[in-house]
């Protein structure tokens, strides 16, 4: 099996396919080309670009747990969320996609919340069909509610991961 890249390369200099040769020139090993700026990623660089929505997706889920109190109790309970279902916040905080099943998301937005319960943790909220919507992050494994009667007696029961 092929060693994968871990870690984002930011120039040849730091990508573990950049090799010294003799007279103090370096080379690409996976191309054998010349690298001429060790400083930059070589034109000709063949590793694939890490996707941008990616970066910015993480650098909001990062940001929020790194300084929940700056962007406030609504981003750190989204991060939270987020985290415990493995997911990302959009870049523009304003929520995260929940997979139900295999045909639909939900949508769980700030503006969408109805109510929060502390003990066990759950977070009541009427999600972008029309529907609610319990979420249980906290619980092993995760768990996703929507309720299928009016009065509220019924509840169709989603497992997440």
């Amino acid at each position: 099996m092929a060693p994968k890249i871990v870690k984002i390369v930011n120039s040849c200099s730091e990508c573990p396919n950049y090799g010294y040769l003799s007279g103090g020139r370096h080379e690409c090993r996976l191309v054998g080309h010349m690298v001429l700026d060790n400083a930059v990623v070589a034109p000709f660089c063949p590793l694939a670009d890490y996707p941008s929505q990616m970066i910015a997706n993480m650098q909001t889920t990062i940001l929020g747990l790194r300084k929940p109190l700056e962007y406030g109790f609504g981003l750190a309970l989204l991060t939270h969320v987020a985290a415990k279902l493995k997911l990302n916040l959009r870049t523009n905080r304003s929520g995260i996609m929940i997979p139900f099943n295999k045909d639909c998301e939900v949508y769980l937005g700030l503006d969408y919340i109805r109510g929060i319960e502390v003990n066990p943790f759950e977070i009541t909220f009427v999600g972008s069909r029309g529907s609610l919507f319990k979420l249980s992050p906290d619980a092993d494994p995760p768990l996703l509610r929507e309720r299928i009667d009016f009065a509220g007696n019924t509840w169709r029961h989603h497992q997440l991961h």
